[in-house]
């Protein structure tokens, strides 16, 4: 017995199928295959056996790796006697002798049967043996094995019981459905899968990543993720808002349902933003945000917007872009409250609010560890949201003025220790883009974007030049990159300066 209540014959046919029997061919044909299963099935192997028994599988193991051959049973006797388990080796052998007549020699394909077996025998011993202590430790105490300095007081009552057998169950009493760490294995397995699947389906769908229609963020880490923050960090009137909306606006137009939160402007101001937005796309126009807010519309740009812009608008992207006017209400309780029940009525896939740092809970003392407590639970949310499968979130991060002289200094790249105030953020950020131009970048409709932290990429997203279409605040995209855009209502350079300056 390998020890009690364990059968041994298991165990013993798997040796009998490694030893050599009188050189029978079938039975060393199979030979290398036999080892092969053996050393594959190596940590199952050792932790369903008693010390004797995994020594005499090692010895027979190590000795067809020098000889290429194994011993027969008569050679047995002598390799073990060195052994400091020699006579728990020989008790082992002894019983094998009792019951080999009745052995066959098992395939290959077989031998996963009295491996199952043990394994099962193994897992009935150690569970009874772990409720057999914790009914002890209910009834009376044990002493604490983990107690080498005998500091701990011994296990004793129902909670030590309970948290006994908690521990044991972690460390792995099943064998065949409990690896050493974590769930059932079947469970593992099932879930491994069903997450894949979910990923492929995903993916064959487009869904796998929102697109933010920037190239240079798509093309290089495929876009935002579920679960994720992302941060999009600047300085002061960087266009940190125009990438947020740029973001937005493009995830809506693929077909994802976007929540978005603005704490410095208004929803009419912000449905105004998107309306011109959506107008790029079809050129041929002068059409501006600030000549909608201004009423300095032509009778033809009036008409146009009225008849042709906004139905479009409407029909393509409103219904999927839910802005969302928070009012007076800067509490992350109120805004919490609101994602989570617009969620509950159709599931949103990405949240952008602007600035998630502006929001505050009323009554706490000190203003950063809240704050960081806002971002922690808002990452949290993003995670946990719409039955487990999340949402992407995005927030503009205030950069200070010393980060925005080093990205300056460095081509334009923003390091994360250029957040301004609450630089904990980096900590709770999945990701973080950022954007940096200055006074030639703007004369060309550019601006400089790249990342600071990615959390899936390898070395994240390069500094690069992005164009910026000043007319409608897109970034990503030049007015010359619409097909539709007749030349004659081309934007001199000095006129977009202008234009790009006064919406700061």
């Amino acid at each position: 017995m390998a020890y009690d209540g364990v059968d041994s014959r298991p165990i013993l046919e798997i040796i009998h199928a490694m030893l050599r029997h009188d050189d029978e061919e079938a039975a060393m044909e199979q030979l290398p295959d036999v080892m092969d299963w053996v050393a594959s099935r190596q940590p199952r192997l050792k932790k369903v056996t008693s010390s004797a028994e995994w020594e005499i599988i090692a010895e027979i193991y190590r000795y067809f790796d020098d000889h290429k051959t194994t011993p027969s049973r008569a050679a047995m006797d002598s390799l073990i006697h060195a052994h400091e388990r020699c006579k728990s080796m020989l008790d082992v052998l002894a019983d094998y002798d009792k019951q080999a007549g009745d052995f066959d020699v098992l395939r290959v394909g077989d031998l996963d049967v009295p491996l199952e077996q043990r394994v099962s025998d193994h897992e009935k011993f150690r569970l009874t043996r772990v409720l057999e202590v914790a009914n002890t430790i209910t009834l009376g105490s044990v002493p604490n094995d983990k107690d080498k300095d005998k500091k701990k007081p011994t296990l004793a009552g129902p909670r030590d019981a309970i948290n006994f057998v908690i521990s044991n169950f972690q460390k792995g009493i099943l064998v065949n459905d409990k690896p050493v760490e974590g769930g059932y294995l079947s469970e593992t397995v099932d879930n491994v899968l069903a997450r894949y699947d979910a990923a492929k389906a995903d993916r064959d769908a487009k869904r796998l990543y929102i697109p933010t229609g920037i190239p240079l963020f798509d093309n290089n880490v495929g876009g935002l993720r579920y679960k994720e923050m992302t941060g999009i960090l600047g300085y002061t009137s960087q266009r940190k808002t125009w990438i947020a909306r740029t973001i937005a606006y493009n995830a809506a137009l693929s077909g994802f349902n976007v929540l978005h939160i603005p704490l410095e402007s208004d929803r009419d101001e912000e449905e105004n933003c998107y309306a011109v937005i959506h107008s790029s796309r079809f050129g041929g126009h002068t059409i501006t945000k600030k000549k909608l807010e201004d009423g300095m519309l032509t009778k033809e740009e009036e008409a146009l917007l009225k008849d042709v812009f906004l139905p479009a608008y409407h029909d393509a992207i409103a219904t999927r872009i839910r802005v969302f006017d928070a009012g007076d209400t800067r509490s992350w309780a109120d805004i919490k409250s609101i994602i989570e029940r617009e969620s509950f009525s159709q599931p949103i896939d990405l949240v952008v609010i602007d600035y998630l740092t502006m929001l505050s809970t009323p009554g706490a003392r000190d203003d950063v560890t809240d704050k960081m407590g806002i971002v922690q639970d808002a990452k949290r949310l993003a995670m946990s949201i719409n039955d487990g499968r999340g949402l992407a979130f995005v927030t503009p991060v205030q950069g200070n003025r010393k980060g925005y002289t080093a990205a300056g200094d460095n081509g334009g790249a923003w390091e994360t220790t250029g957040i301004a105030l609450y630089s904990e953020i980096d900590k709770s950020l999945d990701n973080c883009m950022y954007v940096w131009f200055d006074d030639a970048l703007v004369y060309n409709d550019q601006i400089m974007m790249g990342s600071c932290k990615w959390r899936r990429a390898e070395r994240g997203i390069p500094c690069s030049p992005v164009d910026i279409d000043p007319q409608s605040g897109l970034v990503g995209a030049k007015r010359s990159d619409f097909a539709n855009m007749s030349a004659g209502h081309v934007t001199p350079p000095r006129q977009r300066e202008k234009i790009l300056m006064r919406q700061v």
